[in-house]
């Protein structure tokens, strides 16, 4: 199982996947890098991880993520041939059976069946880049065709989470797989003792430029507020200030229960948030990383359906968002909790096809 490390979307999402592969006696190795893997061994402490080839993608303060991928892009690729040469020899040294991968795009081989997670199919460029969109699109569907499959985690059909991100009439049916939403998080019926939880994440520097945007706001407001800074480290530091409740990361379960207590969300736009506040049908203010066209277009398509309010990092307005937010009901997917049994067929099946419905097989849950 290969975690991408950029912000903690793509290793909270990996969890139900890692719980519904172990449901079915599966053995489970974590790769990964940085703080992504660090969040995963704080998750499954008896889970055996191996280090990967870091990604390192260098996020600037002012720029598209097309810009800075294209000015990293021989070294990302130089990255993923080595991440690729790495996995035969992983699979060797392991004796891998298949690989799952969240985003890593080197993880794939001819030896073993192998799986890349992303509900990104149909790349969305930041406006400024929309004239190499195509370009884009046609080198990233050459690595997605590398693996034997291809695993999104949304609904097939409509109202879906990733809009034009992953639906469209050129979809390949026997190469792409709608696995239904990803959430590690559980819907419970608590007090409400958050009126604002504001969940940082994503990469640096815009992280950390957010956090002291809202840290400077947050005095002018009365409402109770829990923020979590989205900084993974080796112990959690927290401490209370009047209404507000600072914390450097929260783990599952943490997240789980706050947001199940809180009124109001405020995150930014990434899909696993997304699949987040859908699980625990929430309210939220989105304000998606400056740059990252997947967010812009996932931030605009929320907020044009009236679901999600959603404004621009740059001259943030706490107030004045919490204000419009009013005016938006947020999002109510009753068929979620389905989607567990979905994602728990979509496993065994992929299960029996690798190992052609051999009659020995015996972990296999009826």
């Amino acid at each position: 199982m290969g975690v991408l490390n950029w912000g903690l979307g793509h290793a909270t999402r990996m969890i139900p996947l890692i719980k519904a592969l172990q449901k079915q006696k599966v053995e489970v190795i974590i790769g990964g890098d940085g703080a992504s893997l660090l969040f995963m061994k704080k998750e499954f402490p008896d889970i055996e991880f191996l280090d990967l080839e870091p990604y390192n993608v260098q996020y600037h303060e002012k720029g598209s993520l097309e810009w800075v991928v294209m000015q990293q892009f021989p070294r990302l690729m130089k990255v993923v041939k080595k991440e690729n040469k790495d996995l035969d020899s992983l699979i060797q040294e392991h004796d891998l059976d298949a690989v799952i991968s969240d985003n890593r795009y080197g993880l794939w081989s001819h030896k073993i069946p192998s799986i890349l997670i992303t509900h990104q199919v149909f790349i969305k460029t930041d406006p400024r880049w929309r004239i190499f969109n195509s370009v884009i699109n046609k080198l990233h569907h050459k690595y997605i065709n590398k693996f034997y499959q291809c695993w999104i985690p949304d609904y097939e059909n409509a109202p879906s989470l990733s809009g034009e991100l992953s639906h469209n009439k050129e979809i390949d049916q026997a190469k792409f797989k709608y696995i239904g939403p990803l959430s590690r998080l559980e819907k419970k019926d608590l007090e409400i003792k958050n009126d604002l939880m504001i969940l940082l994440s994503g990469p640096e520097p815009h992280r950390g430029i957010f956090e002291e945007q809202l840290l400077e706001q947050l005095d002018e407001i009365d409402d109770r507020v829990l923020l979590a800074a989205g900084k993974v480290d080796e112990w959690q530091a927290s401490w209370a200030k009047a209404n507000l409740r600072y914390y450097n990361f929260l783990d599952s379960a943490e997240v789980e229960r706050e947001m199940n207590a809180s009124r109001l969300i405020l995150c930014r736009s990434g899909y696993s948030s997304i699949m987040d506040l859908a699980r625990l049908n929430k309210n939220a203010i989105l304000v998606p990383t400056p740059g990252q066209g997947e967010q812009l277009y996932l931030a605009k398509h929320f907020k044009e359906q009236k679901i999600f309010y959603s404004t621009e990092q740059k001259n943030f307005n706490l107030k004045e968002a919490l204000e419009k937010s009013k005016d938006y009901p947020g999002i109510n997917f009753s068929s979620f909790n389905k989607e567990k049994e979905r994602l728990e067929l979509r496993i065994k099946d992929f299960l029996n096809s690798m190992f052609n419905n051999d009659p020995n097989l015996t972990y296999l849950e009826s």
